[in-house]
């Protein structure tokens, strides 16, 4: 029987390796470290855009219903609507299509440069209920690195709620990811100083805010606010 060399472990060892983790970075993408020399700005694939599913196909009268709500919020641009949603009885055919019958509205960041920092998801929510709209859905993309900040007002700053808060979302997240949620997220934090649950999404991922809100919810507080922070945004 014959016996690798010491020489021979190690290449195969470091081709191993290298295999591995090139597997790792196409199957998990990270983020670049905010202040690192050596990563490069990802391309912005597109602009910053707010797309959201209706609860129901709505007529035109409701559309503009839609559209005058969305105008109270200053950073949004006018919302435009995607081909008509198929009925109900059509949808049926195709279960497999989530929020195939419901309205799409895609509604993109008025002068992203400047109005980043104003954005607040539970605003916009908080537009579309006052006219009397819900959101299906609702889904934000088109920033490369970013971080969203969710206000958790109740949240005292004692190690106890912070470490139970931490503890919550962690067994949330473990128990909701053999479900589909949460493809998108990258890591989380609780932010102890400014009472707030800090989630840094995957590059160029479209996150679902719903599933953000939601969480939230689940642990035990309501989001006071759900801001957009951009490494570089005025």
């Amino acid at each position: 029987m014959t016996f690798a060399s010491f020489r021979q472990i190690v290449v195969l060892t470091l081709l191993t390796a290298g295999l591995l983790f090139g597997i790792d970075r196409i199957k998990n993408p990270r983020r670049a470290m905010i202040g690192s020399e050596g990563a490069a700005p990802a391309p912005v694939a597109d602009k910053p855009t707010l797309h959201l599913w209706l609860g129901h196909p709505s007529c035109g009268g409701c559309l503009t219903g839609l559209e005058e709500a969305l105008s109270e919020v200053a950073w949004l641009e006018a919302p435009k609507v995607l081909e008509k949603p198929p009925t109900p009885e059509q949808a049926k055919e195709t279960p497999d299509v989530v929020n195939g019958y419901r309205q799409q509205v895609v509604v993109g960041i008025k002068d992203p440069e400047r109005n980043l920092r104003n954005v607040d998801f539970v605003a916009a929510l908080a537009a579309l209920h006052k006219a009397g709209f819900s959101a299906a859905q609702m889904e934000f993309s088109g920033l490369p690195h970013y971080r969203l900040e969710a206000e958790l007002a109740p949240m005292c700053s004692s190690p106890a709620c912070v470490a139970g808060t931490r503890q919550a979302m962690d067994e949330l997240v473990r128990a909701s990811k053999p479900k589909g949620w949460f493809r998108w997220l990258d890591s989380y934090r609780v932010d102890r100083v400014n009472g707030a649950l800090v989630i840094y999404p995957r590059m160029n991922a479209t996150v679902d805010l719903m599933e953000v809100l939601g969480a939230i919810n689940t642990i035990g507080f309501e989001a006071g606010s759900l801001t957009v922070h951009a490494h570089g945004a005025n």
